[in-house]
């Protein structure tokens, strides 16, 4: 029986590739995300191996469904990607500076970045097989700041839950950790994408003089979910070119 994966925001994008590169080293795919459409179209161009739920993982009660589905129809869970998030304040811009507006902008990055990841972590922690990989994704924003300073917190909240969650679930062989990406090209984190002078700008920022691509930050993944990453576990792993070195 194949090993099941359960990625969040699976449907497009990174998780998109994740999902492909679990298929080829043989895990068959639970992705989650709230829009359906999104991940009817990666189940058609990925095939069989992939299932699909669509669920708000900020709210407890679709989390709590998610989590039914899962034990009702599965052996149990050998990989959860917490691949979910974006930026709140870039899905839902406003140009107002008012105490409503920042509250609502730090909100939303929590809801969306922090929430999401914990609800579903949580739920579905009783049902992680021994030995299994909890990835979570943070971004190089954790370290030196989005410029509006909800989006980055938001992600560097998640670390300390990485070592938490390493040592709660170490006795069970289960490794937890993140990765945190700098740009990545073909997703809709930009939403309409990028000025070419800001790409540009981004890209000059790196080591290599290239920017990061979905596939790249899935092989990332796959090897962090295989036997050789067994002993790696409450790390932070970037993977940005050397926009941004050291831990």
């Amino acid at each position: 029986m194949s090993k099941l994966a359960v990625v969040s925001g699976g449907g497009t994008g990174i998780g998109a590739a994740i999902t492909d590169k679990l298929i080829t080293i043989g895990y068959r795919v639970l992705i989650v995300g709230r829009r359906a459409s999104a991940l009817e179209k990666t189940k058609a161009a990925l095939g069989n191996a992939v299932d699909s739920f669509v669920s708000d993982l900020s709210d407890e009660r679709q989390v709590s469904e998610l989590s039914s589905y899962v034990k009702n129809n599965y052996r149990g869970v050998d990989a959860l990607i917490n691949n979910a998030g974006g930026n709140f304040e870039l899905l839902e811009p406003s140009a107002s500076t008012d105490l409503k507006t920042i509250a609502t902008n730090w909100t939303g990055n929590f809801k969306i970045n922090v929430l999401t990841t914990v609800l579903l972590t949580e739920a579905l922690s009783p049902l992680l097989q021994e030995d299994a990989r909890v990835i979570l994704t943070s971004s190089i924003a954790a370290y030196r700041g989005s410029g509006t300073g909800s989006y980055a917190a938001s992600k560097s909240a998640l670390h300390p839950y990485v070592f938490d969650l390493a040592k709660r679930l170490g006795p069970r062989r289960i490794t937890v950790n993140a990765i945190a990406p700098g740009y990545v090209e073909e997703t809709e984190f930009f939403g309409g994408g990028l000025p070419s002078g800001r790409r540009q700008q981004l890209q000059a920022e790196t080591l290599t003089s290239a920017v990061t691509h979905p596939k790249q930050v899935a092989s990332l993944v796959g090897w962090l979910v295989t036997d050789d990453a067994a002993q790696v576990t409450g790390q932070i792993l970037q993977i940005n070119g050397g926009a941004r070195l050291g831990n």
